[in-house]
């Protein structure tokens, strides 16, 4: 069980921390979220039943009860994802970063006061403080905010909140829907009803009526491809994950998760953080392992059941 979980963990470590770097990539050369998260959605379902096809995965078979089951929840998700993208294309990805870092704090009172967890400990409460603190300290330390206004602000603080309810919402989705193949059947599910909530985001947005700024040159064709198969990666990933943790420790490593990011941006840009940006990153990863869920609130008779 030990050694499942940290290959779960590991494998959406890798993906989530690609995934960040990747986007702003393909939004850099094709700026129309919606369109590219369209398309790496649809390439993740017709991955998923392809191999299901061909006998290489056991996916459960699409019934009308779970599609009314993970229609609300995939409305959600197709906003989380989109307005990620709309985050990415107005600031730059430390920016995103600080933001999402703020999730664990609202996502531990939404599980106390939705999935009958008890409040983080001083302790944890501490560990989540002190891993905001070190992301903004990383910010101010080694990059240069350059928000488009208010604007920048209103899709980052409603990323912020969809993003918070979306993770805790994961976590009734998974325990009262059954499948057979719980992971890849999510996947399958999640990937394929996202894809008319997006539609119907970029009709809302008026991207549909610029699709003459998809560039389709060979750089941004690649970009989009890599970013569609660390999709169908983290696709697996995060829904595996979701199922062995609780909300708030997978929301900690997903903020981990980004701080390896800002280190392929640097990578990959050829730029480099400072002693001072790396003390910072340090006291987010040190929060990290000091951080410990918060138990499930005790039954009647003193029981408790719940998640790792």
């Amino acid at each position: 069980m030990v050694a499942r979980t940290a290959l779960g963990v590991s494998a959406y470590v890798l993906c989530s921390s690609l995934m960040l770097v990747a986007n702003k990539v393909t939004l850099s050369l094709m700026p129309l979220p919606a369109i590219v998260f369209t398309i790496q959605l649809a390439s993740a379902a017709v991955f998923i039943w392809f191999c299901k096809m061909l006998g290489v995965l056991s996916v459960d078979e699409i019934s009308l009860h779970n599609v009314k089951l993970l229609l609300p929840y995939t409305m959600s998700f197709a906003v989380g994802v989109y307005t990620s993208g709309k985050s990415l294309e107005h600031s730059n990805v430390e920016t995103v970063i600080v933001f999402r870092s703020c999730a664990p704090l609202l996502v531990s009172v939404i599980e106390w006061a939705f999935l009958d967890r008890m409040l983080p400990s001083r302790k944890s409460t501490c560990a989540l403080v002190a891993l905001v603190l070190g992301a903004i300290g990383y910010l101010l330390a080694d990059s240069e905010v350059k928000l488009q206004g208010v604007q920048a602000y209103a899709w980052l603080l409603l990323y912020l909140m969809v993003i918070s309810c979306n993770l805790t919402y994961g976590k009734l989705v998974t325990s009262r829907v059954t499948f057979e193949s719980p992971v890849w059947g999510l996947s399958l599910y999640t990937n394929l009803l996202s894809c008319p909530w997006m539609v119907l985001l970029g009709v809302f947005n008026e991207e549909v009526f610029e699709i003459d700024r998809f560039q389709a040159t060979s750089k941004s064709l690649a970009a989009l491809a890599v970013s569609s198969a660390i999709g169908i990666g983290i696709s697996w990933s995060a829904w595996n994950c979701t199922r062995m943790l609780t909300a708030t420790t997978y929301t900690l490593i997903g903020v981990l998760c980004k701080l390896l990011s800002v280190l392929v941006n640097v990578m990959m840009w050829d730029k480099h953080a400072s002693p001072l940006g790396i003390a910072w990153l340090v006291v987010c990863i040190c929060a990290g392992t000091l951080y410990e869920p918060a138990p499930i609130r005790p039954t009647p008779d003193g029981s408790s059941k719940g998640l790792v």
